[in-house]
């Protein structure tokens, strides 16, 4: 039968090999950096968030947004804003302006190279503040702070992890 319906090429597994082999072909096929996400946010104590740097007035000068504002703050929603932000060459990611949009807690998606120009609030700040012009929250998703209103949270953003295997077969003549 194979892991075809996971999306992974492992087939040939034999039974006792089995737990082994679904590790590997995990680690192979999703990504470590991936599956430290997952177990984190089912069992908590794995910790595979971006590394926090702070939290930043951006209502004089607004950070490019990639992706734009109506994408789901879910854990995939913040691997999506900070692939996007890699993948352009940004240093940094984060967010700012939670909003429901369509029924769903989305906010703007924020890349840049340096917050030099940027005034630094309270850390807290980047949590909102119920009420503001963002709305009422939640403020945080998966461990992230997802700013507020003119306010955005700033993560380093981390190049993507690389998992290579190499493969021999031996045949006996």
């Amino acid at each position: 039968a194979g892991w075809a319906g996971l999306g992974l090429a492992c087939d040939g597994v034999a039974h006792q090999e089995l737990h082994h082999a679904l590790r590997v072909c995990l680690v192979v096929r999703l990504g470590m950096r991936t599956l430290l996400l997952i177990f984190s946010m089912l069992f908590g104590h794995v910790d595979s968030r971006a590394e926090w740097v702070g939290c930043f007035d951006d209502s004089i000068y607004e950070w490019p947004r990639p992706i734009g504002c109506d994408k789901s703050v879910d854990a995939d929603g913040i691997l999506l804003c900070e692939q996007k932000c890699i993948e352009q060459g940004y240093k940094y990611f984060g967010f700012e302006c939670l909003a429901m949009r369509n029924g769903i807690f989305t906010a703007c998606c924020q890349c840049e190279n340096s917050l030099d120009r940027y005034p630094r609030h309270p850390d807290s700040t980047c949590e909102g503040t119920p009420g503001d012009c963002c709305g009422s929250g939640p403020f945080t998703s998966a461990g992230y702070r997802l700013g507020g209103c003119n306010i955005g949270s700033a993560y380093v953003a981390r190049a993507p992890t690389t998992t290579s295997v190499t493969a021999t077969q031996t045949t006996t003549t």
